[in-house]
């Protein structure tokens, strides 16, 4: 899954922290108990499984269908950072930014664990591997910061210019990395010492309203709710094509189709001319966090019942494929790793959930 390059993510840490404040310790006592009263149906459902091989042993002619696939499943839970952060992979490792310790952590990408700390100073944010380095962009003095990912040896910091304390991102396009926010994309030498180009993404003077991309192109969701195209292969910009669907965000782009959240579902766009390829409701209250993988779109939000929930969407058609209820509360970043979701939360949490 490419990182998402900026998809409002202060308003997502923001909400997510409300919603946590909210709950508060006794709802957190509450749902600890809810999950202790659930083990009685799995002993009842071992019971049932024994049971059913005993009539196959006394030679039942009825033949059963087989089992059916399993769908999405946590099969990891651990401490990752200290709150919040961002994920990226890269030369054989998961990297993790931890805005809270001034680190970037080098974790183990079959079982989540910390295999070294990279101090940087300050408060590592947005996180991507390419051009030869693992970057990280330090929120607190608006700099990037380059690691040399065989050593963990900080070579070089670059001042961006950007809002001290702004919210910024990381793209990789094309193999070279790209650094930005909503008024503008920052093109970076691969030695991470000078900016080598600067394109504007405001529209009628104003900024983005969202961006993502996927490794070769940066798409702009502007204020009037329609869509520019940056492509980083010839450094040109598409002429904006307007929406019939009332974008709210953008959860990613497959092929020549880009997926934008709605307010109860989602809805595919073609790039260039803007029409609707697919529109789906999902029952949920809200989403806050959404990545494609492959043909998989994985949104993370909040179901009807208030349960923090992962959907599983076919990219293509927005058939909705799989569903799960998470243990854990919130989201600050989530991408596909071998084949695994990671759901890493304010909290720290890492929840890594197999796609069954």
């Amino acid at each position: 899954m490419r990182e998402d390059f900026v998809t409002q993510l202060r308003l997502q840490l923001r909400d997510a922290a409300e919603r946590e404040a909210r709950r508060g310790p006794a709802g957190r006592a509450a749902a600890a108990t809810r999950a202790k009263a659930t083990r009685p149906l799995l002993t009842a459902g071992a019971l049932a499984a024994l049971a059913a091989c005993v009539v196959l042993a006394a030679g039942a002619l009825r033949h059963e269908p087989p089992p059916a696939r399993p769908g999405p499943h946590v099969v990891t839970r651990l401490d990752l950072t200290s709150g919040g952060g961002q994920l990226a992979t890269g030369f054989g490792a998961v990297w993790a930014s931890d805005p809270g310790a001034g680190e970037v952590l080098r974790v183990a990408p079959d079982t989540g664990r910390v295999l070294a700390r990279i101090h940087t100073g300050g408060e590592p944010h947005a996180i991507a591997a390419a051009a030869g380095a693992v970057w990280t962009y330090d929120f607190a003095g608006a700099r990037l910061v380059r690691i040399d990912p065989a050593t963990g040896r900080v070579t070089a910091r670059l001042a961006l210019g950007l809002p001290p304390r702004g919210d910024a991102g990381l793209a990789v396009l094309d193999g070279r990395l790209w650094a930005g926010d909503e008024a503008r994309l920052l093109r970076i030498d691969p030695a991470g010492r000078r900016i080598e180009r600067r394109v504007s993404v405001r529209a009628g003077g104003l900024e983005a309203s969202a961006m993502t991309a996927d490794g070769r192109r940066v798409y702009v969701l502007d204020r009037e709710r329609r869509l520019l195209t940056f492509d980083g292969r010839n450094d040109t910009k598409a002429p904006p094509v307007a929406l019939h669907v009332p974008a709210r965000w953008l959860a990613g782009a497959a092929g020549r189709s880009v997926i934008v959240a709605l307010d109860g579902g989602f809805a595919a766009v073609d790039r260039t001319t803007g029409r609707t390829l697919w529109q789906t409701h999902v029952a949920a209250r809200s989403f806050d966090a959404a990545g494609v993988a492959g043909t998989a779109l994985w949104a993370h939000g909040s179901a009807p019942s208030g349960r923090d929930t992962v959907w599983r969407l076919d990219a293509r058609s927005g058939r909705v494929t799989g569903r799960l209820a998470l243990p854990e509360f919130g989201v600050s970043f989530l991408t596909v790793v071998r084949g695994r979701l990671w759901v890493l939360t304010p909290g720290g949490r890492l929840q890594i959930v197999s796609a069954g």
